[in-house]
């Protein structure tokens, strides 16, 4: 069995760095930024970003089948437009809408997170949804073009779906549902059968909630949770690498408290690429982890390796990869169907 040396964590004016050998790394700050704000949320996409529409699920058909035609909903109620986009951006929605949901969303808006599992009712039973609640301050009420409401601060609820429509898992949707509204446009019904709610948020009965799918409006922007491929085995591995032309490996042990912020790095990086593999060796006391870092001559952990299909190396990195390191990494994956030529700055 090989022997191992972690990576060892020392300190220097108050900055985490870390020793390799006799070599001292600086952690770069973005990086620092990320571990301290990483949380179990961030393994799982945002719903931040520009989103364009797909679906008007409330639609006015489905509207009138609510209320068995017992509402009047008309011209004003929003109506499905392929050119609706929104933008949520750190804290700011930008909206770009040309249906009626323009009423709603009048202009640039901030938003704060309020609760992440809020519970709408759905249907007449006991099913719901969780969402995320957002606190909006910068639209109407009234969803009315001609009269704006004084009171300019509504909840919406927003939650990612994966896109049954993706050639891959792990491709994210995102349903918005306007949950808190008084409309003075569209059905006044709601009014004199006191369908909203004395208090925020007011449209949260079946029927007067109004939700509608997005997708992202760039596919290039589209973010993905990796999910790592964790081998144990020479076959298990060699079918990991033959299913990229590149693949990013990277070699830990359960023992290694540096390992784990160079995971935390490593896999918010892979959330926004494609094309390229990602596949994790734990190394262990057993067969496979002797033959496999003897192969590769690991030493010391954590290391990242980058292999094309064959397994041959064409770069590494010992310990948290830097900036140098991940922007390699994003090269590689842009290569991904030119497989025979050499990035840049290998």
């Amino acid at each position: 069995m090989a022997t191992f040396f972690c990576v060892s964590t020392v300190s220097a004016q108050g900055v985490k760095i870390y020793k390799v050998g006799g070599e001292v790394i600086d952690i770069p700050a973005a990086q620092l930024d990320y571990i301290e704000a990483y949380d179990a949320a961030s393994e799982t996409p945002s719903f931040e970003g520009t989103w364009k529409m797909k679906k008007l699920i409330a639609d006015k058909e489905a509207m009138d089948n609510a209320w068995w035609g017992s509402a009047t909903f008309g011209d004003a109620y929003p109506s499905f437009d392929a050119n609706d986009e929104i933008t949520f951006q750190n804290g700011r929605i930008v909206p770009n809408f040309q249906s009626t949901l323009k009423n709603f969303f009048i202009g640039e808006a901030t938003y704060e997170i309020v609760e992440n599992n809020y519970q709408l009712r759905i249907g007449m039973f006991d099913e719901s949804v969780a969402l995320t609640l957002l606190k909006v301050k910068g639209v109407n009420r009234f969803f009315d073009a001609d009269k704006k409401s004084e009171d300019d601060e509504a909840f919406i609820g927003v939650r990612l779906v994966e896109d049954e429509d993706a050639d891959e898992a792990g491709i994210y949707d995102l349903e918005i549902y306007l949950i808190d509204y008084n409309s003075t446009s569209f059905a006044p019904e709601f009014n004199d059968f006191y369908i909203y709610n004395n208090e925020k948020p007011t449209a949260t009965v079946s029927g007067s909630y109004i939700n509608f799918l997005m997708s992202k409006a760039n596919s290039s922007e589209v973010r993905r949770k990796v999910s790592a491929n964790t081998v144990d085995s020479w076959e298990a591995f060699n079918s990991a690498i033959l299913s990229n032309n590149y693949s990013v490996v990277f070699f830990n042990a359960t023992w290694c408290g540096p390992g784990v912020i160079a995971n935390l790095v490593l896999t918010n990086h892979m959330n926004s690429l494609n094309n390229i593999g990602y596949v994790k060796v734990m190394l262990g006391d057993d067969d496979f982890s002797a033959e496999i870092s003897q192969n590769y001559s690991i030493s010391a952990l954590p290391t990242i390796l980058i292999v094309n299909q064959l397994g041959y190396v064409q770069c590494s990195k010992i310990g948290v990869p830097d900036n140098a390191f991940l922007n390699t990494i994003t090269n590689y994956s842009q290569m991904a169907n030119t497989a025979d030529e050499e990035p840049a700055d290998k």
